[in-house]
């Protein structure tokens, strides 16, 4: 007998699909997310719809949001407070 022949076997492996497939999703929309954030802030202080090459700094610092709030958050407070 195969690994995937027996009944159990392809339970175990429909469902590691959905859970491989649904991850994926969720980092795509994560990212999806993420640049939306970063295309906002910075079409807001430039005045015109960013292109990715305006805000891919900032998209860089909300993933790696450890040091990137050090960063972002002076710059939304000076936004908020315009």
């Amino acid at each position: 007998m195969g690994f995937l022949t027996d009944g159990s076997g392809d339970n175990v492996a429909v469902a590691g699909i959905a859970i491989v497939v649904l991850h994926l999703l969720s980092m795509v929309f994560i990212f999806m997310g993420l640049r939306f954030a970063a295309k906002t802030m910075k079409t807001v202080e430039l005045g015109r719809v960013a292109k990715f090459g305006d805000y891919v700094g900032e998209l860089f610092l909300i993933w790696f949001s450890i040091i990137g709030y050090w960063v972002l958050q002076p710059r939304l407070n000076k936004l908020i407070k315009e």
